[in-house]
């Protein structure tokens, strides 16, 4: 199994990068949204990547910085955002809170 650093991701197409796009994907921001929700969507790997790589920005500051690379890097990052929220509004409520 190969070992992926999620602390400096690669956007770029064809890059060895579960949030690359495939070598001649040529979209803009919108379609790469897209197709990074059809991977999380469909490949059982992704939200585990996602979420390893949501864990690395939240501890910014006591881990190596995470830097998203390549032409959707910027894109990456606020759908990362995104699914930040999406998990802090699903997260289940503790049986200990009052």
């Amino acid at each position: 199994m190969p070992t992926t650093d999620l602390r400096n991701v690669d956007t770029s197409p064809g890059a060895d990068c579960p949030f690359a796009p495939p070598l001649g994907f040529e979209g803009g921001p919108d379609e790469y949204g897209a197709w990074l929700y059809n991977q999380f969507r469909t490949r059982v790997d992704m939200p585990q990547y996602m979420y390893v790589l949501w864990r690395f920005i939240a501890l910014e500051g006591t881990v190596q910085p995470v830097t998203a690379r390549g032409p959707y890097g910027d894109r990456l990052m606020s759908a990362m955002a995104r699914f930040e929220q999406i998990l802090k509004s699903s997260a289940p409520a503790t049986c200990y809170s009052s």
